[in-house]
């Protein structure tokens, strides 16, 4: 729409072209204006081109969860510090000050709309979601069942056998039949609120986050008087901490040996000046600027559920792109997420649906926002396979204090970057979404759409002592010729890729 349109082109050229063809001017003139024309037409294709590039869509399938019981609801997984754990899935959601469900008074079910504000360290992000359940907006089940208990309040039968119906509906039916003609459209949603087990739409409550807050485990290793803040005096002994770290000794430390080694210290939290808040807000009615605007649809057909960022107002150094989310224990893809990255900020944009759940049939949508500790690993892990050589530790010197915001000489938790994880789901099931300890990295496809995953020659492995897939002119064992030959970018090192290239030519 920004640039110029072929319409006016061919509206202008053609009639312009007959006429000259019909009042048979000689040719020399006839090829001279098609010249023109055709090069006027190619101008016009090449910005369109250029536009549909820009304006590129993020597509990512919706992640399914299976259905688990609540005795494995516990929260243990690495990282985590959980002070309540909770059998009960709902003690996730906001309530009222007086303990009961939010809810809303006047229900439109055609407004498939939810707003989300992020304060975040670059500034307030605003996400506009629209959900849609099979084509229709989210809100429109919720509101189908008040229209049925309406009904059945005064006194209509309903085409429905009751051998299928749930516990949670049974007693709406019945509460319905109770009050008749006295019920009113909001005192039924309340009920349904009640007995189906929240609203339409549920919000994690700000427990989640401070409760499930993941401790910052490098920073808290490193810190090692204890004053939240990492100075250079601390930093002198990485080798020792390194060596400490390294339980399986591969020269390697992940996440998992370096929470191992944490244990024994006291898990407290370390109390972050960057905590960033979050709330929902009216998408419709409010002057807010939507950044991002995200369409999220949940399919029971064979149309595939996707969430899809169709509109990004984001602006340099903002970057968007589609990501993997990866299990740490298993090493293996777990689904995908949209990722927004800012030199002080990534927020990964994900969704997801339970196999099995009642909050589908009550058009439920849960969202919900946690902030991740981990973005200090994160920044010292220049090769994103999510291990610290040591190489990587021992350059830890120099890289963290990179993040020195205020030239203190000292790096503090607020000046670390922040990782988001805001997730929407199908159902009381975005704090499962959010619970499962998972990291997100950029998408390599292949062809059949299956991970593509850099693996070293054998050689390049028996090689690289300090494992962290990078070789120096030390560790090569063959001449300097074989070396600059193999080193084409001439950083005098060697990279897996120049070495599967190699063995390419």
């Amino acid at each position: 729409h920004k640039n110029i349109s072929l319409l006016p082109t061919i509206i202008l050229f053609a009639p312009f072209e007959s006429l000259k063809l019909a009042s048979r001017h000689r040719g020399r003139r006839l090829c001279l204006h098609f010249m023109v024309a055709a090069a006027w037409l190619g101008i016009n294709a090449v910005a369109i081109a250029q536009t549909d590039q820009s304006s590129e869509r993020l597509r990512v399938p919706i992640r399914a969860l299976k259905t688990t019981q609540a005795q494995e609801m516990i929260i243990n997984i690495p990282g985590y510090v959980s002070s309540r754990p909770s059998l009960k899935p709902l003690d996730h959601y906001q309530k009222s000050r007086l303990g009961r469900w939010e809810v809303e008074r006047d229900v439109d079910s055609g407004d498939p709309v939810i707003g989300v504000e992020l304060k975040t360290p670059a500034g307030p992000i605003r996400i506009r979601y629209e959900v849609m359940f099979d084509g229709k907006p989210f809100r429109e089940e919720r509101e189908n069942t008040i229209d049925d208990l309406m009904k059945i309040a005064r006194g209509e039968e309903l085409d429905e056998e009751a051998d299928g119906q749930s516990n949670a509906k049974a007693r709406m039916i019945a509460y319905a039949k109770s009050r008749g003609k006295r019920a009113t459209r909001h005192e039924l949603r309340r009920r349904v609120a009640d007995f189906a087990g929240g609203p339409a739409l549920l919000r994690t409550s700000s427990d989640l986050s401070s409760d499930r807050k993941e401790t910052h485990i490098l920073f808290a290793l490193l810190d090692t008087n204890e004053d939240s803040v990492i100075s250079k005096n601390e930093l002198t002994e990485v080798e020792a901490i390194f060596d400490r770290c390294d339980l399986d000794v591969n020269n390697r430390v992940d996440l998992m040996e370096l929470h191992s080694r944490l244990k024994p210290r006291s898990a407290r939290r370390v109390n972050s000046g960057n905590a960033v808040s979050w709330q929902q807000w009216d998408a419709i009615g409010s002057e807010h600027i939507d950044n991002l605007s995200v369409k999220v649809t949940f399919n029971e057909s064979e149309a595939k559920s996707n969430q899809l960022l169709d509109n990004c107002v984001l602006v340099d150094p903002w970057k968007k792109q589609t990501a993997e989310m990866v299990r740490l224990e298993q090493r293996e893809s777990c689904g995908q997420a949209i990722l927004l990255s800012h030199p002080t900020v990534t927020i990964a944009l994900t969704a997801a649906e339970e196999t099995v759940t009642e909050g589908k049939a009550t058009g439920q949508v849960s969202v919900g926002v946690l902030a991740e500790g981990n973005t200090l690993f994160r920044h010292l892990d220049r090769d994103g396979n999510w291990e610290l050589s040591r190489t990587e530790f021992r350059k830890s010197r120099d890289r963290i204090f990179e993040l020195d915001r205020n030239n203190d000489e000292q790096v503090d938790v607020s000046e670390l970057p922040v990782l988001l994880h805001v997730t929407i789901a199908r159902g009381a099931v975005a704090h499962r979404s959010l619970q499962e300890y998972v990291t997100y990295v950029p998408s390599v496809r292949g062809p059949k759409g299956a991970l593509k995953k850099l693996t070293p020659p054998g050689w390049f492995v028996s090689m690289d002592q300090d494992g962290d897939r990078m070789l120096t002119r030390d560790e090569f064992l063959g001449g300097r010729d074989a070396f600059d030959k193999l080193d084409k970018d001439e950083n005098q090192r060697l990279s897996v890729e120049e070495a599967k290239s190699s063995q390419t030519e």
